[in-house]
């Protein structure tokens, strides 16, 4: 359990890829030893240092596998515990398996879209599973410079879901001006990956 708080620190500090050297081989001898809960949390830490590190796509793929493990268990709280981080990225993995649902009749995939459902409707919760200090500090922030209009419009579309192309679609501008909103977003809110940005902005209520 140590390690695991160990690499939850190290995640929080930025040191990633370290986080990871820690958790990869702690995840297969819990898997040896039958320790669900902590397999399922190590892989979890696993998804959430991925991210952090930018790389959404690994993040994602961990989270889904994590999911899949967890969905026969039940498991809620441990995920909801992890506050906005983790319900964006749950999001985000929701977005990408109904994508690959359409046309497709894959009950595994059906499953995981419910859990995803029933975790994210459970987030919803005014404040669930942010720390108290962590909503106080977060509210207490103020923004360099503040979102332009047009900024918070694709903010809002984005936390819809959309892409690029959509986005770009729905406010009939060039696919090419919405990525130049993207990346002063992006900026703006100290973010890399549509993820970050959704969930800062929730952290300071721009959403």
């Amino acid at each position: 359990y140590e390690y695991l708080v160990l690499a939850r620190l190290m995640i929080a500090q930025g040191r990633a890829d370290q986080a990871l050297t820690i958790l990869e081989p702690l995840t297969a001898r819990m898997q040896q030893r039958g320790r669900m809960r902590l397999v399922i949390e190590a892989l979890m830490l696993q998804a959430l240092a991925f991210q952090k590190k930018s790389d959404t796509d690994q993040a994602l793929a961990a989270l889904e596998h994590v999911l899949t493990l967890a969905e026969p268990e039940g498991f809620v709280r441990l995920f909801v515990d992890e506050g906005v981080v983790m319900e964006f990225l749950i999001s985000d993995l929701r977005f990408r398996i109904e994508r690959r649902l359409r046309g497709a009749n894959d009950t595994k995939l059906r499953r995981l879209l419910s859990y995803s459902n029933r975790l994210l409707a459970t987030f919803k919760s005014p404040q669930i599973g942010t720390p108290k200090s962590e909503i106080i500090n977060h509210k207490s922030e103020i923004l360099p410079e503040p979102l332009s209009a047009r900024e918070k419009q694709v903010l809002q579309l984005l936390a819809d879901g959309l892409s690029n192309k959509a986005i770009a679609r729905k406010l009939v501008v060039a696919d090419e001006t919405v990525k130049k909103h993207l990346k002063n977003i992006y900026g703006k809110l100290g973010a890399h990956s549509r993820t970050e940005a959704l969930a800062r902005a929730r952290e300071l209520e721009l959403l």
